[in-house]
């Protein structure tokens, strides 16, 4: 957003989100801005202080839609949805679109068209190869460092299904001397 905006004179931004210094924000707020953007939670936090006010509010992105809903941020979304103006442009970005978000849509949008994005792959998918290589538990770690010592990937991404699975591979691998870094939600917001 930083980077479009400076295009246009005139538009200043405003990122509201947790694990930042809310004082910061709030005189950011009291100098006004006409782009925020934030995580549902810390936009309340500010509805709730009266530092914020939305009833100037002409459009409306819910980006992520399918995630907020997932991570049961419906509620805190629909208070926030309450409190704009019932006339503004409502645009709701998805990779998905489960009942939840397409019952959110008709709730909340006039006459909502539904926009698919499509595109081609640059890589066709014949050139794709998928494994699957079966192993147990006690041996996955070391299926992993087979795959990675026998393919040699440039750049990889390993998901894993906690994010203390996460810190113990990222561990181990560094251990054994691999580039690695961990993602995940326990880590600050500078990490």
């Amino acid at each position: 957003a930083a980077k479009l905006a400076s295009t246009t004179e005139g538009i200043s931004l405003l990122a509201v989100y947790g694990g930042q210094d809310v004082e910061r924000q709030l005189r950011k707020l009291q100098g006004g801005a006409q782009l925020i953007i934030g995580t549902p939670g810390r936009l309340l936090d500010h509805m709730r202080r009266e530092t914020l006010q939305l009833g100037g509010v002409r459009m409306l992105v819910l980006d992520e839609a399918d995630q907020m809903l997932h991570m049961g941020f419906l509620n805190e979304v629909e208070t926030i949805i309450q409190a704009v103006p019932s006339r503004r442009q409502t645009m709701l970005f998805s990779a998905t679109m489960p009942a939840a978000v397409r019952k959110l849509a008709r709730a909340y949008m006039h006459s909502p068209a539904d926009v698919k994005v499509e595109s081609e792959s640059p890589v066709p998918v014949n050139q794709i190869r998928q494994l699957v290589v079966e192993c147990t538990d006690r041996t996955r770690q070391k299926a992993l460092i087979e795959m990675i010592d026998t393919h040699r990937p440039y750049l990889a991404v390993i998901f894993c299904r906690t994010k203390i699975r996460a810190a113990k591979l990222n561990e181990a691998l560094q251990t054994l001397g691999y580039k690695s870094g961990e993602l995940h939600g326990d880590l600050s917001q500078n990490k």
